[in-house]
């Protein structure tokens, strides 16, 4: 029987373990519009490089992420820090989700689909060839349903130049530091 409880106030037990503490019984959700329902994170720190030809998107699969809904009207944040080794600005990250490219932009967000080169998020900084890129980002993305869906990344290369995850491009010395990549996915109730 479904029905409307209206209060202003919800408080624990006094006689409780912790009378400070509210819980939802395991399998059951508080659906409270705002409130972050999910996360679900992938960390890759593992060493790899990619080679291909110049001006071709190749799949990073170190963070491929596939996401269930708990809710069928959420929004998902989409937060990522990828650690890319490059010769000089020969390499972009493409947020990658369900098969279309979306990419966030100064003004907010842009949604781009297939392979367009204006759908690409760039590194922050002038590195040299010595140091890594950090390419990070956020996507808010409204799914609607409760079928699952992949967030991954391609990488675009400029040139022919071998690109490194993790690490930088002109050295594999771990004595100087290797990074880790990361996404974060955060399901937001509406």
């Amino acid at each position: 029987m479904a029905g409307t409880l209206s209060v202003q106030t919800i408080q624990g037990l006094a006689t409780a373990p912790d009378p400070t503490t509210v819980s939802i019984a395991s399998g059951h959700i508080l659906h409270a519009p705002g409130h972050v329902i999910q996360v679900v994170q992938t960390i890759d720190d593992s060493i790899d490089s990619y080679s291909g030809a110049a001006n071709s998107f190749l799949n990073y699969t170190g963070l491929d992420t596939t996401i269930t809904p708990v809710a069928s009207d959420s929004k998902f944040l989409i937060q990522f820090d990828i650690k890319l080794g490059a010769y000089q600005y020969s390499r972009r990250v493409v947020l990658d989700i369900d098969g279309t490219y979306h990419f966030v932009n100064a003004n907010g967000g842009a949604t781009f689909a297939g392979s367009t080169m204006s759908g690409y998020i760039s590194a922050t900084g002038s590195l040299s060839d010595a140091s890594y890129f950090s390419h990070h980002g956020r996507y808010l993305y409204a799914h609607s349903g409760s079928a699952s869906f992949s967030v991954g990344f391609d990488i675009y290369k400029q040139d022919a130049n071998v690109i490194y995850v993790n690490r930088a491009y002109s050295y594999a010395d771990a004595a100087r530091g290797y990074a880790a990549s990361e996404l974060t996915v955060m399901e937001i109730a509406q």
